[in-house]
């Protein structure tokens, strides 16, 4: 079993070419040359960090609203970045980097980022500040 971290991004400012430029810019490794299409995400599979990519460029109704604990509202995004960790992967690195990741891209983007999993739900949220989920921050450390 993987788990999964999603960065929901409010505004749609992403087309591939930027997502690659930011992936590249990030993590110093060009997902072009391994990017495919499965009809809702693209998908670069990353070997070497141990986790895989996805992008979806278009999100929409019903399935873009996520109702956050953070918020405690919902949130409606126009895009998706998820990272698919695997099982073997050091998670509390992997955890950090892929925040990480959201706070720069949030920089580089302007738009408001709600950070996500599909096993602690909400875990911050990214715009001028970020503001984290109190589960997340409670959380039991050897559930990572």
């Amino acid at each position: 079993m993987s788990i999964s971290l999603y960065g929901k991004i409010k505004e749609k400012k992403l087309n591939l070419d930027l997502f690659n430029k930011n992936i590249y810019d990030y993590f110093g490794t060009d997902s072009t040359a391994k990017l495919e299409y499965n009809g809702r995400f693209f998908f670069y599979e990353n070997k070497d960090f141990g986790y895989d990519i996805y992008f979806a460029e278009n999100e929409k109704p019903p399935y873009n609203v996520w109702d956050s604990e953070i918020l405690n509202d919902e949130f409606e995004y126009t895009q998706t970045i998820m990272f698919d960790l695997r099982k073997e992967i050091d998670y509390d690195l992997a955890y950090k980097s892929i925040v990480d990741f959201f706070i720069f891209l949030n920089k580089q983007i302007a738009s408001d980022i709600l950070v996500t999993s599909d096993v602690h739900n909400d875990i911050c949220y990214i715009d001028k500040d970020i503001r984290w989920s109190k589960r997340w921050l409670n959380r039991n450390e050897e559930e990572i």
